[in-house]
């Protein structure tokens, strides 16, 4: 599915405290708002947390 709008947010990870602290909102908005047999991909391109990636040349764009 395609994201409805632009990425949320940039995140600069240092730590797995830091890792944890930013995924853990994900994580739990994802179990309650996943679609029956969502992937945890599928959701964050959804949700608008990561861009689409429609082409192996526009990866970084």
């Amino acid at each position: 599915m395609p994201a409805t709008g632009s990425i949320k947010y940039t995140v600069r990870i240092s730590g797995e405290e830091e890792i944890l602290a930013t995924l853990k909102p994900i994580f739990f908005q994802f179990a309650k708002e996943r679609q029956e047999n969502e992937h945890f991909g599928d959701f964050v391109i959804r949700a608008g947390y990561v861009a689409p990636v429609t082409s192996g040349l526009n990866f970084h764009s």
